[in-house]
């Protein structure tokens, strides 16, 4: 019985240390369907509510543009490679787009990568700030860093951090006036706010965000939080197996 008692112990420490962090554990399957989350208002009920998006004038690559910008609210399902589901439920996040030439069309299939793998290191250390900023700067109207810009509605906020994502995608932050991707609404708060976020993003003492990139190449490219780490499945299965085990066994010693 000592002897099992070692065994199913050192059985214990192994998996506890895959399942706690202590040694490798497996990534979540990069791949995600998107398709729209319930209750979504909006341009094809992709936004998170009638507060969360407005349209924006724009100039991109040559042409003025009115464009939806918002925060979205997408429900992601972790897929395979090939679309087939893993696992239930689905979830649903707040996302952000990466790109500006290409639209939305869900649902699609997207692939879960590292920004600096989509963008040159240089714009996507930018985002990865801006995005470590985003709930005090989305969410927080009294957020100090925003005291000067008055008039702004919670609308303008989030438009103008999807503006500012879009300058640092394209542009890599050389001001709202110049480069392929300009701001043309003339909205003082709008621009005020992107701005402030650009300065943000710009900012080198910030910490970088956890972001990521989910691309489709029929689809809009987008920005999210990434999944948790999930435990590997057979460390989790020697964990279960250690504990039962040594609960026999005090079970045995004790009749």
């Amino acid at each position: 019985m000592r002897k099992l008692r070692h065994v199913l112990s050192a059985i214990l420490l192994v998996a506890a240390t895959g399942v706690l962090g202590g040694g490798p554990t497996a990534q979540a399957a990069p791949y995600f369907q998107l398709t729209n989350a319930p209750g979504g208002s909006g341009p094809a009920t992709y936004f998170v509510s009638a507060d969360h998006w407005r349209t924006v004038r724009v100039y991109n690559a040559g042409l003025v543009e009115t464009l939806a910008a918002g925060m979205f609210g997408l429900r992601l399902l972790e897929t395979l490679a090939d679309g087939t589901p893993i696992g239930e439920p689905a979830f649903d996040l707040p996302t952000f787009c990466l790109e500006i030439g290409q639209q939305i069309a869900l649902p699609a299939l997207y692939e879960a990568k590292p920004v600096d793998t989509v963008l040159p290191s240089a714009k996507a250390d930018q985002i990865a700030r801006l995005w470590g900023q985003r709930l005090a700067a989305v969410s927080d109207p009294t957020d100090p860093r925003f005291e000067g810009v008055s008039g702004a509605s919670s609308r303008d906020r989030v438009a103008a951090f999807q503006v500012a994502i879009w300058e640092l995608a394209v542009d890599g932050n050389d001001g709202l006036g110049a480069g392929q991707f300009r701001l043309v609404s003339p909205d003082a708060p709008l621009r005020a706010l992107s701005l402030a976020y650009l300065a943000i993003a710009a900012d080198p003492l910030l910490p970088f965000g956890p972001v990521r990139a989910l691309v489709s190449p029929f689809s809009q490219d987008q920005l999210d939080d990434p999944i948790s780490d999930i435990p590997e499945p057979a460390s989790a299965f020697l964990l279960a197996a250690a504990l039962l085990g040594l609960g026999i066994g005090r079970g045995r010693r004790t009749t």
